[in-house]
């Protein structure tokens, strides 16, 4: 009966092991993966709004080229950035613009960022044969033109060019 307990408790404590120091390491991770994220969006949204594009949506050049920019910007923020370890390298940042076919978005543009891992080791989930796991992580944020189409009930509202971000809409 001893024996059958000693290995019983092995397994036992091999899987509390594996839920205690792979579950955290894996919170952790995406914890790094979300902050990478938040900050690649807000700064890809504050790039377009510091672009003049909120103000002058109909300009086609002008937006293709924030676009460019701000995807640019959100890259190199995510990517500067460590998850699980190391940086994360360009693959693994996957920048887009949801509402770029709409009409509002020249006016209130938004960007989201995705950031994925996949290379996260586990350390004693290889019992069960998974060695690495895949973490990822998503934000969006919005450039936000107080003055944009139809925003105060007025039809043809004074352009403004803000330098803020949703929800911080302070000067």
């Amino acid at each position: 009966m001893i024996i059958l307990v000693a290995v019983v408790m092995l397994f036992v404590v091999g899987a509390m092991a594996a839920l205690s120091i792979d579950v955290v390491t894996i919170y952790a991770t995406r914890s790094e993966a979300q902050l990478a994220a938040d900050g690649a969006a807000l700064a890809g949204a504050r790039t377009l709004a510091n672009s003049g594009m909120t103000s002058n949506p109909t300009d086609a050049l002008l937006t293709s080229n924030a676009e460019i920019l701000a995807s640019e910007v959100a890259t190199q923020v995510a990517r500067s950035n460590t998850v699980g370890g190391r940086p994360l390298a360009a693959g693994e940042v996957l920048v887009t613009f949801p509402n770029g076919g709409s009409p509002g978005f020249g006016t209130n543009p938004h960007v989201t960022v995705a950031v994925q891992e996949t290379n996260v080791p586990t350390f004693f989930a290889r019992i069960w044969g998974s060695s690495l796991v895949t973490v990822g992580a998503s934000a969006t944020a919005e450039a936000y033109n107080p003055s944009g189409a139809n925003a105060l009930g007025v039809a043809n509202p004074a352009p403004v060019a803000p330098v803020c971000v949703k929800p911080w809409l302070l000067p």
